[in-house]
């Protein structure tokens, strides 16, 4: 337990710090699959795990102790964690169909080909939701919504 404000605020920026570190290693995580055919899917789950890592550290780099006010920020980064599990739990279970699955070629079996488009779809969202921490309209949005609240 932190006993002191300036002990909470030390220990963010050992974090930050540490991250920034980090930064300069630029290589996406290896993420390990036995199909040689899921080797495209595994890099790019590597990839955006990598752009997540990165994009978290430029949100705390950005907002320091405003980030836990942030909360369209909260909202994005939360939406693209969920993606990258959905997808790392999608990966696997592709693996494991392709590798010692029911013996279909994997273009004719339907939960591979579903599994497929997911994980197209989660990496579109993942990269968008990443991008929107940097070009988003939240500013009018909260204006909107103000206004509107202020008729009630």
């Amino acid at each position: 337990m932190l006993d002191h404000p300036l002990q909470e605020r030390g220990n963010l920026w050992r974090f930050v710090r540490e991250q920034m570190g980090n930064r300069l290693h630029l290589t996406a995580p290896e993420v390990p699959v036995h199909s040689p055919l899921l080797e495209a899917e595994a890099r790019k789950l590597g990839q955006r795990v990598r752009d997540f890592g990165l994009a978290v550290v430029d949100m705390l780099r950005k907002y320091r102790e405003a980030i836990l006010e942030r909360q369209y920020v909260h909202e994005r980064i939360a939406d693209a964690a969920c993606d990258l599990y959905a997808s790392s739990c999608t990966l696997s279970r592709l693996d494991s169909l392709m590798s010692v699955g029911n013996h279909r070629p994997p273009e004719d079996n339907s939960d591979v080909v579903a599994g497929r488009y997911f994980l197209k779809l989660a990496d579109r969202r993942i990269r968008h939701n990443l991008a929107a921490l940097h070009d988003n309209d939240d500013e009018e949005t909260t204006r909107t919504a103000s206004a509107v609240l202020k008729q009630f």
